[in-house]
């Protein structure tokens, strides 16, 4: 016999000094009572009466005795009293429920899953615990997830392990084993085992000293074909075309021949036979055109064990150039600057024909006025200083041009030497590209009032000798980049298995700056090392990694796919003997708590407010009423 939450001298001192309390209360009860009287002629005035002395002897000694013993029931039950030996009074078990992408493959020999076979192992060790046992369950995949905390309630067990489902990560063994070693060492009872119950399967195949103590071994059918990755890129300098790249892996061992379906919105694309040896990979390559917005699918009628790694999709939207439309009575200057590239389509009219009804992104202005902005993005080149969409603040000549290297848009070029330059006032919210030592000449302004974006260059770029310099080309496209923000940029979609992504970075996107964020516009952590970027997501999502050449979309929804079987050394196999574990301590709380409240009640009833309201009503003397006629005679 021991307790639980107080030791003897401390139960002792609680005892005595609450017993002592209520003794106290008994022996100094002066409380006042009510009498009922016929009259007050014999009553003696309160102010008159002597001060009672405190009673020597206690006037309920029953009432006394069972308040005292329930003191001491609820002192027990408080100090948690249990019958046994201390060593038994309850072990902290850690379950390890595989929830890794096996979890949802079929188990070898049957048409259950996986994890439907671990939640009948993991119930049945549950039943062999002795009930003073608590458990944690924990989900085990690329980390550890706890499902419970440690608790000795069985059905809170059973409902965690029935919600319990497959993830799509593949299990790190290191990470799990680490963290239910932790909880265990934490846990306040003696410690109890470590348990996994799973198909054995691990991403990487490198030794641990931390092991479990149990292995509830569930074997899955390991004959698997499914598709890695699903890329997808526009193919260089050419409009509208995209370059489709699938990686297949055959996990079994015997070699498999597939044949992979691919089709693009309603257009299905020719189908490939595909010859994959074990253990092996190969890739399939697409080049297809479309002019419309769409989702391509890549599946595989592979049949096996785990189906969800057999279809892989990516939405793409229109891959369509940038429309500009440019105003100029000098077409053949302009086109090497706006319509060099494949991301730009460029349409040129006369200034006269201002304003054209083409369609358009952005409107290039060159060295004119007109009567209405254009509604979508503008640049001028050097507009007149009467019109121009800027205040104009005083002219300069022969100045020389120094570029903002430091702003959001950094511009780096050497210092050239315009003829002449208009120098605009700036406001706040402006941003200056470039400027002479009286003030800016290049502003980008941003839209406002209805007002689209607007960027102005104050002299004639392609005057000479600027129009030979490279800070002129420069110039332009950080311009078009800003009034139109990803025109220049590169985009790549891939969808790829959930856990740990790698993305090697160019050497011009080594030196700038890169965000990762996910759909809903969240920061995820990443690292940088060399020329390689890293970032985790142990749940399907998808992932922008954008710098200023290039965005990768990565849509991670296929499963992974651990490869690796785990050999667990000197570890115990299967489920334990129901007289495997010690028999536990008993625990008598509940029952110490109950007796106490009986008693209380007991003692309410016979000797408290209860009894009163038992007694019969006391008869009220009849007051003599005189009348009238008495008075009057009188």
């Amino acid at each position: 016999m021991f307790f639980l939450n107080l030791t003897g001298p401390e139960f002792l001192t609680l005892l005595a000094t609450l017993g002592g309390f209520i003794a106290a209360l008994y022996l100094l009860d002066r409380a006042k009572g009510r009498k009922v009287v016929s009259t007050l002629q014999f009553w003696v005035s309160a102010g008159a009466t002597d001060q009672r002395e405190p009673r020597k002897r206690v006037r309920e000694p029953w009432s006394l005795v069972l308040q005292l013993v329930s003191l001491l029931l609820l002192l027990l039950a408080i100090s948690r009293l249990e019958w046994g030996n201390r060593t038994n009074r309850g072990r902290d078990h850690v379950i390890l429920l595989d929830t890794s992408s096996w979890a949802a493959a079929r188990a070898a020999g049957s048409n259950e899953t996986v994890i439907e076979r671990e939640r009948e192992q993991v119930r049945r060790y549950l039943n062999a615990l002795s009930p003073n046992d608590r458990v944690m369950l924990v989900a085990a995949a690329s980390v550890a997830e706890p499902l419970t905390r440690f608790t000795a309630d069985r059905a809170e067990l059973n409902n965690a392990l029935a919600r319990a489902h497959a993830g799509f990560s593949a299990l790190n063994r290191e990470a799990v084993i680490a963290f239910a070693t932790q909880a265990r060492n934490w846990s306040e009872n003696n410690a109890g085992e470590i348990v996994y119950a799973g198909p054995q399967i691990t991403e990487r195949d490198q030794g641990t000293s931390l092991t479990p103590d149990r292995v509830l071994a569930v074997a899955a059918d390991r004959e698997n074909c499914g598709i890695r990755e699903f890329s997808v890129q526009p193919q260089p300098n050419e409009a509208n075309t995209w370059h489709a790249f699938v990686r297949l892996k055959n996990y079994g061992e015997r070699s498999r021949t597939l044949q992979l379906q691919m089709h693009y919105a309603s257009t299905p694309l020719a189908p490939r036979r595909v010859a994959i040896p074990a253990g092996g990979e190969t890739s399939v390559e697409y080049i297809f055109s479309t002019q419309a917005a769409g989702e391509l699918v890549a599946a595989i009628d592979a049949g096996d064990s785990l189906a969800s790694d057999d279809r892989a999709s990516i939405f793409l939207p229109r891959n369509d150039a940038l429309r500009v439309t440019v105003y100029t009575d000098r077409p053949e200057a302009l086109k090497p600057l706006v319509a060099a590239g494949r991301q730009l389509r460029a349409d040129f009219f006369p200034s006269s024909a201002y304003p054209a009804s083409t369609a358009a992104d952005l409107v290039v202005l060159d060295t004119m006025t007109v009567s209405s902005p254009p509604v979508a993005p503008a640049l001028w080149i050097n507009p007149p200083k009467e019109r121009a969409p800027l205040p104009v603040r005083s002219s300069v000549t022969n100045a020389a041009i120094a570029w903002n290297g430091s702003g959001s848009h950094p511009l780096h070029a050497k210092t050239l030497r315009v003829a002449d330059a208009n120098i605009f006032e700036t406001f706040e919210g402006d941003e200056t590209l470039a400027s002479v030592a009286q003030g800016a000449v290049v502003v980008i302004r941003g839209a406002a009032r209805n007002l689209p974006k607007t960027a102005v260059i104050g002299f004639d770029p392609l005057a000479a000798p600027l129009r030979f310099e490279v800070a002129t080309p420069l110039l332009f496209a950080t311009l078009l980049d800003e009034l139109s923000p990803g025109a220049f940029r590169t985009r790549t979609y891939t969808a790829g298995e959930v856990g740990l992504a790698r993305v090697v970075l160019d050497r011009e996107e080594q030196r700038g700056p890169v965000r990762v964020n996910n759909n809903r516009g969240e920061s995820v952590p990443f690292t940088r090392r060399n020329n390689e970027l890293q970032f985790f997501s142990g749940r399907p999502e998808t992932i922008h990694v954008v710098s200023d050449e290039k965005e990768r979309v990565f849509d991670l929804r296929l499963p992974a796919v651990a490869e690796h079987a785990w050999n667990v050394p000197d570890t115990t196999s299967g489920l334990p003997a129901s007289s495997a574990f010690e028999p536990p301590a008993l625990d008598f709380w509940k029952w110490l708590a109950a007796a106490a409240a009986v008693l209380l009640i007991v003692e309410w009833y016979l000797f408290g407010r209860a009894r009163r309201l038992r007694r019969p009503a006391l008869k009220q003397p009849q007051t003599a009423h005189k009348t009238e006629e008495e008075l009057a005679i009188r």
